[in-house]
């Protein structure tokens, strides 16, 4: 009766409902020491069953199982996956974070799949975001963001550095060992650091990498991603190596593709696809399991599995938990690419390179002065203006992304482009286009138009760089204005790429030799008579801003 005292005792209100401790409906008073004695020993069997909550539990802990698997050096090369296991046991729980970053990064190409400035984005948070979309999707947008921040602010510890050799300037060292998050960028120094929340610029989430700049908010959620494959498929790695009576069938085929995952694959691919281990839940199990029992010092199962001599001893059937876990946790894990789908911010296309890219597939040719100065003129408000350079950013970048064109491609009128392969709406063509645009412009004249366009939004050139912007010598600019071989609408777009993509951060020499450097944005310069022959030697890079603002005004003119 003293365990049926403890368990009523213990579990109060509850025993009566696990006990059946009461008599039976049937049971007349007459039979009352029969009822009493049928349910103690009801109460008996319950307490009996209940035994376990009060056992002692298996000293199977993760600490002692490390103790337990180091003490030979002999075992890690034995049982190689727990060995991995246990040298990645940090980041092996996080990996599952990437599903949570990429199903982020859906929710926001969805919300701007119209386009965003990134000047827009430094200024709008991820509860802004969510705002876009429309409102029967809001509520889980927002369960998609608070899992989000949550895996963030669990998992970006782990990446050291963002871009190339250089640490990651959003942690922090904490205390000696122990890194800390302070999305501000001050190393904790400026009260509450910062964690990833609904109140965080979207900078921070949006993955953008543009070749050779170093914009360190859009790298966090691409190296992140980076860094949690890399873990899923070293470990994978560890596993191909092994003996294949290890290996689940799903690792057996090396030379099958290996599966993707992206923002477009659904939740339970991801999960399908990458390690999901905890554990509390897959190895802590497997320890209790897997305890040897009875067993004093030296006289457990051998780390081989098979009690040759020689091997140390241990508390635990070390090659079971081995199967088990390649068996369970791996078992239709393989190697995988993670794909990061970058997003590209209006307005900047030169910055990308893919105008240049454009110009080796499709022939690239200026617009006539007269025509281009009125396809702008029509062009009478900043929405109009924004709507028709998306458009031609939309253009650009299909075009770039393609093989080789054809003379037939780029005498394409864009309007037919646009509808027929980038499927615009009558509505949004309206909305972008001139009566220009739709009778003139054909896919051979998208960065002469670009280029003009570009021109008219305030920032265009104001972040070139002081060293750039000296004027030109009086003896050259009166050269330049007289000299008719010179093809300034052909110079012009090549200036301004050039301008506005290499000369923003000082890096170049002021005295380098600018007719040289515009051959390495335009190679075609390199052959054209007019360029070698007229456009003067002397000029430096420290010229570019000025010799920019004489063409533009010269084709202004004659076009008026």
């Amino acid at each position: 009766m003293g365990d049926v005292d403890s368990c009523r005792t213990a579990l109060g209100v509850l025993w009566e409902y696990v006990s059946d401790e009461s008599p039976g409906d049937g049971e007349v008073s007459g039979e009352e020491g029969t009822s009493a004695t049928r349910a103690q020993a009801k109460a008996a069997a319950a307490a009996h069953r209940l035994a376990w909550l009060w056992a002692l539990a298996p000293d199977a802990s993760l600490h002692l199982f490390k103790l337990d698997f180091g003490s030979s050096a002999a075992t890690a090369k034995r049982l190689p996956l727990i060995a991995a296991l246990l040298k990645h046991e940090k980041r092996l729980p996080l990996i599952g974070c990437a599903a949570d970053v990429l199903r982020w990064h859906a929710v926001l190409l969805r919300a701007f799949r119209h386009g965003l400035r990134r000047q827009e984005a430094q200024e709008m948070t991820n509860a802004q975001a969510i705002e876009r979309l429309p409102q029967d999707q809001q509520a889980e947008a927002w369960e998609v963001l608070r899992t989000f921040c949550d895996s963030f602010n669990r998992s970006f510890v782990l990446v050291e550095r963002l871009y190339e050799c250089q640490a990651n300037p959003y942690l922090y060292e904490a205390a000696p060992g122990q890194w800390e998050i302070d999305l501000s960028g001050s190393g904790g120094q400026t009260g509450e650091p910062q964690l990833m929340g609904p109140d965080v610029s979207v900078l921070f989430s949006l993955p953008s990498m543009v070749a050779g700049a170093q914009d360190a908010d859009g790298l966090c959620t691409v190296q992140l991603c980076n860094v949690l494959s890399a873990a899923h498929n070293e470990l994978m790695d560890v596993l191909q190596a092994s003996s294949t009576a290890l290996l689940p069938r799903a690792a057996l085929a090396p030379d099958a593709a290996l599966p993707t995952i992206s923002y477009q694959s659904s939740p339970e691919v991801m999960r399908q696809q990458l390690l999901s281990y905890s554990p509390e839940r897959d190895l802590l199990p497997l320890l209790a399991a897997h305890r040897v029992e009875g067993k004093g010092k030296g006289k457990g199962r051998s780390d081989g599995g098979g009690g040759g001599g020689g091997c140390v001893s241990s508390s635990f059937d070390l090659p079971a938990i081995e199967h088990a876990l390649a068996h369970t946790v791996f078992a239709r894990a393989t190697q995988l690419v993670v794909h990061v789908h970058h997003f590209e911010y209006q307005g900047e296309l030169l910055r990308t390179g893919k105008m240049s890219a454009l110009k080796e597939r499709v022939p690239q040719r200026p617009l006539p002065p007269a025509l281009l100065q009125a396809i702008c003129d029509e062009v009478d408000t900043a929405q109009r203006q924004e709507a028709l350079l998306a458009l031609l950013e939309q253009a650009v970048a299909f075009l770039s992304a393609l093989g080789t064109g054809t003379e037939d491609t780029a005498e394409q009128p864009l309007r037919e482009y646009a509808s027929q392969v980038l499927l615009l709406s009558d509505e949004a063509w309206k909305q972008a286009s001139t009566h220009g645009v739709e009778q003139h412009v054909h896919l051979c004249h998208l960065q002469s138009l670009f280029v003009a366009l570009e021109e008219g939004t305030p920032d265009a050139l104001e972040r070139v760089h002081p060293r750039y912007r000296q004027p030109l010598p009086s003896v050259l600019e009166a050269q330049l204005r007289i000299d008719v071989r010179l093809r300034r609408s052909v110079l012009l777009p090549v200036l301004h790429e050039f301008i506005t993509t290499q000369l923003v951060d000082g890096s170049w020499p002021a005295d380098a030799n600018l007719k040289q450097y515009l051959t390495f944005t335009d190679p075609d310069l390199e052959d054209a008579a007019w360029y070698v022959d007229a456009f003067p030697e002397a000029l430096s890079l420290c010229h570019a801003l000025a010799l920019h603002a004489m063409l533009a005004a010269s084709a202004e003119a004659a076009s008026s």
